[in-house]
């Protein structure tokens, strides 16, 4: 019988156990994300190095197994009280550790899935509905959550990350301070007066300070001496910042309004920003997620050119065969720019590293910002790669999944809104209700002191979103929106108490 190594760590007041099967990238940062936020967690995998790998990182209970196996979940005394989640890179071992799961007493379960056709078969009554009466409550498609990140960050010129709440309705957004930005040596206050920041607030500022070394544009020398960290002085610091924060060249502003009003935002931080685009170039090799990328692409943008590019000739066939005609399969090497921009890879384009490769898509994205300006956004699987971002000139990086990591773990949480961890900080969007009694009731936020490193973005009031100015008032039954550093959540959650 499997054996169950214990963690040592008190487990934290009101929260269920976590059982994570599946010990790769996704379950070991949910486990080490949860068990650092105080959970009780036990990883299962059958893989003894990726269980001994996690438990270097994160004080975690493990078992080295096979999710499917009954044995490990007597072994687990597995109950009702549990969270159950299964993110194996087989959609049958989920499904089927979530049902092993069901059968010994466990009520909260979710899956990681792939294929579509377990989301929705056409034609019959395969669905999520019917996994949730099968005894799986959640089925999350990595595809499509990162689809759905790429398509914001489309759709906001400039952005390099987004956080989308409440229905898509409120958003926030990172933006990059260019050199010739118009917004460089203002000063916070004066944002105001400009129009198109009327309705936004900025949450908070990560300050770079980075000096280069001469870099050759050799395809190999290209990545391999960028990311040489110690060739790099380079510090960062987040902050919320207070009105007299003078913006400086480089800095990573996170931005948080309605959805319709950042149009427009992202030529403030970059005059030379891509506004429109002609044409999407995808570079896979014969990666599922990169195909569902071009076809929802296709249906989102009908009038736009997608293209497909495949470096073997089997993956362009395969491509071809099964992809919706319009999408244009092209069999070149992504070293080879010259092809590439006579099929119109030009400033215009937005080129998407969608390979299952890393590197790939790192020295593609590199060549083509660099002889063609196009926009890129790049896709990074192993979470290790994601510490040299900052050293690398690209646009926007995407990790799916970090991405379905941070989704499935609002899930587990049980609140979809209520506490979100933004990407890369040490920080939380809360959401609080404003209690007739409370301390916050009936005040105009000019004499509410909510704690350094806190900003109060949002208030829900029915159906309303409103984004305060210093004489709003909190009123009761309203739902604050309060971005904060986890050191001031506690702080702020004394304004919201009865007096």
């Amino acid at each position: 019988m499997a054996e169950l190594k214990k963690n040592t760590k008190r487990q934290k007041v009101n929260a269920s156990r976590v059982v994570v099967v599946g010990a790769g990238q996704v379950g070991s940062h949910i486990g080490q994300t949860l068990s650092n936020e105080g959970y009780d967690v036990v990883l299962v995998d059958e893989d003894e190095s990726r269980i001994a790998e996690a438990r270097e990182l994160a004080d975690l209970g493990t078992i080295v197994g096979n999710g499917t196996n009954p044995e490990i979940y007597i072994t687990l005394g597995l109950n009702e009280k549990d969270l159950f989640l299964a993110v194996t890179s087989s959609d049958e071992t989920n499904l089927v550790a979530c049902l092993m799961a069901k059968e010994f007493g466990c009520q909260t379960k979710i899956a990681r899935v792939r294929k579509k056709f377990y989301r929705n078969f056409e034609n019959s009554n395969i669905n999520d509905n019917f996994w949730r009466k099968a005894g799986v409550e959640v089925l999350f498609n990595q595809g499509e959550i990162t689809t759905l990140e790429i398509l914001h960050l489309i759709e906001n010129p400039g952005a390099i990350e987004t956080i989308s709440m409440y229905d898509e309705r409120l958003q926030v957004i990172g933006y990059r301070v260019k050199p010739n930005s118009l917004l460089c040596g203002r000063r916070l206050v004066g944002l105001r007066d400009i129009p198109l920041f009327q309705n936004l607030i900025v949450t908070a500022v990560t300050t770079t300070k980075q000096d280069k070394v001469p870099v050759s544009k050799t395809p190999d020398s290209l990545l391999k001496v960028k990311i040489k960290k110690k060739k790099f002085e380079h510090r960062e610091e987040t902050i919320t910042p207070q009105g007299d924060y003078r913006i400086q060249e480089n800095d990573l502003l996170y931005i948080c309004g309605k959805t319709q009003d950042f149009k427009g935002i992202g030529e403030l931080f970059d005059p030379e920003i891509l506004q429109g685009f002609k044409k999407i170039f995808i570079l896979s090799d014969r990666n599922i997620l990169a195909w569902q990328l071009a076809e929802s692409l296709l249906e989102q943008y009908p009038r736009k050119s997608i293209y497909l590019i495949e470096p073997t000739k089997r993956g362009a066939y395969e491509a071809s065969e099964t992809l919706n005609p319009k999408v244009k399969v092209i069999l070149a090497d992504i070293r080879n720019i010259n092809a590439l921009k006579q099929e119109g890879l030009d400033h215009t384009s937005i080129f998407i590293g969608a390979a299952r490769i890393e590197q790939d898509n790192l020295v593609a994205s590199l060549l083509i910002k660099e002889e063609t300006h196009a926009r890129t956004i790049t896709l990074i699987q192993n979470s290790s790669y994601m510490h040299i971002v900052p050293y690398l000139d690209l646009d926007a990086v995407v990790s799916p999944k970090l991405l379905l990591a941070d989704k499935v773990i609002k899930a587990l949480q049980q609140h979809e809104y209520d506490v979100l961890s933004a990407k890369g900080l040490d920080t939380e969007i809360v959401e609080f209700v404003v209690e007739k009694s409370s301390k916050a009731a009936f005040e105009s936020l000019g004499n509410l002191k909510f704690p350094k490193n806190s900003v109060l973005v949002a208030i829900f009031r029915g159906d309303e979103i409103i984004i305060p100015q210093g004489d709003s008032k909190l009123l009761p039954n309203d739902r604050a929106v309060v971005f904060a550093f986890r050191s001031a959540v506690k702080g702020v959650s004394y304004l919201f108490q009865e007096k």
